[in-house]
């Protein structure tokens, strides 16, 4: 497999049910589900590798060449470059979990005359899920907006959801793959890094600095090979170092991890992140939840701590590197430690619900009860009656014999001072 300059658009899916997203999905003539094999990781260590051969853990599906939707790809900023320097979107899959939360991801590959800033153009433009910004351009080709492909995309049971409201906002996390030209100096290298780790494009101020903040991961394994991250993206970097070696490596059986170890290690990252997102969500909303659904939600978080939660993913140096500094500037331990406080609240709120209804329960046995007594006392009087001598006070005994049995349990339920 040739190294060819490649970016994963993932855009985050939320659907109530896995079962039923696998059904609809396997019910549908444009998707096909991709045999585990396929899927197969090298570096990684048995229970996250383990997660891929479960279908009620994780399942992925590809949409059939012969089903790619035209998207609008921004062609205007090509409008002076060759064939050979434009974008193209290879293939669509669809790849789920077990938590409710999948992605859709959206493979574009870049051509060979494409150059690192061409490309950074590019992905700054199309991540936004949004309609395109850029009113004279927006529809121009015809094409419908990357929104309207994914709407269509996604079976009714699912649909996209982004950790923030705000429009301008929905974007997809990217993981960026890209070879750049053996004469790059360090500064180009280093800038380079930093707008794709960004998702920023080249109007944006170039900084001449290597220094990252807590949000943002820097990790040079070689000169040649270097990594960087932020909350919406990841991206492997690299060129050729003129060994034969090293770049037979590169060239040939890198890309097949990046996009086999590498891109399903960046998925269960972000499926941690949006499941504790879209769960303290629900959590905030659980003086609505029934007792049915709240139990659910428990089995739930449940599942996503014990199934999904990983700290340790690989032995491989390189791999669990990356990993664990994408893990922190994520705050998935954070996250997963909000969930636990919201629990903790939930707790509380069902602990009321089960008194409140404590409470109803006992209000309805005592107009119960009220009932009861009302029966006794007509019981009585019949008893009563049988006795000839006791006929003409049958009803004063039984309203007696009642009133008593009144007085008593009132009595009986009285608090009672303590000395």
């Amino acid at each position: 497999m040739a190294f060819l300059n490649k970016t994963v658009y993932m855009v985050p899916v939320w659907y109530d049910s896995l079962a039923d997203m696998t059904d609809k999905l396997l019910r549908r003539t444009d998707w096909e589900q991709i045999p585990t094999s396929e899927l197969d990781t090298a570096y990684l260590i048995s229970f996250a590798h383990k997660v891929i051969n479960d279908p009620k853990r994780f399942i992925s599906f590809r949409l059939k060449e012969n089903r790619m939707p035209e998207i609008h790809m921004f062609g205007y900023l090509f409008e002076e470059k060759p064939e050979n320097a434009r974008p193209e979107l290879t293939e669509i899959r669809l790849s789920c979990f077990g938590t409710g939360v999948g992605f859709l991801e959206l493979f574009v590959t870049y051509g060979e005359g494409m150059t690192v800033e061409d490309i950074e153009n590019f992905a700054y433009k199309f991540k936004k899920a949004a309609k395109p910004d850029d009113s004279r351009y927006a529809y121009g080709d015809g094409k419908p907006s990357l929104d309207t492909a994914v709407k269509a995309l996604l079976p009714d049971c699912a649909e996209a959801f982004f950790g923030s409201t705000a429009s301008f906002k929905r974007e997809c996390y990217c993981f960026h793959m890209v070879k750049v030209p053996r004469d790059y100096d360090a500064n180009s290298f280093e800038n380079a890094l930093l707008l794709l780790r960004r998702n920023y494009n080249t109007m944006f101020v170039r900084e001449n600095r290597t220094e990252s903040s807590k949000y943002e991961m820097r990790y040079a394994p070689y000169a040649y090979d270097q990594w960087g991250g932020s909350q919406v993206a990841l991206v492997n970097l690299v060129r050729e170092c003129g060994h034969e070696k090293s770049d037979y490596f590169l060239n040939e059986l890198k890309p097949a991890r990046l996009l086999a170890d590498c891109r399903y290690m960046y998925l269960l990252l972000l499926n941690q992140r949006f499941s504790a997102i879209r769960y303290i969500d629900e959590i905030a909303e659980s003086d609505v939840l029934g007792t049915k659904q709240a139990e659910r939600l428990n089995g739930r978080i449940v599942n996503l701590k014990t199934a999904y939660s990983f700290r340790v993913i690989s032995d491989d140096l390189i791999y669990q590197n990356v990993y664990s500094r994408m893990y922190q500037l994520l705050d998935i331990d954070n996250l997963l430690a909000d969930i636990q406080d919201n629990e903790e609240q939930l707790a509380l709120l069902q602990s009321s619900h089960t008194a409140k209804n404590e409470r109803m329960a006992s209000k309805f046995l005592f107009g119960i009860s009220l009932l009861s007594l009302f029966s006794a006392l007509i019981d009585a009087a019949g008893y009563f009656e049988r006795f000839p001598r006791l006929q003409g006070f049958a009803t004063g005994l039984s309203i007696g014999s009642v009133s008593l049995i009144v007085l008593l349990c009132v009595f009986w339920l009285m608090p009672k001072n303590k000395k």
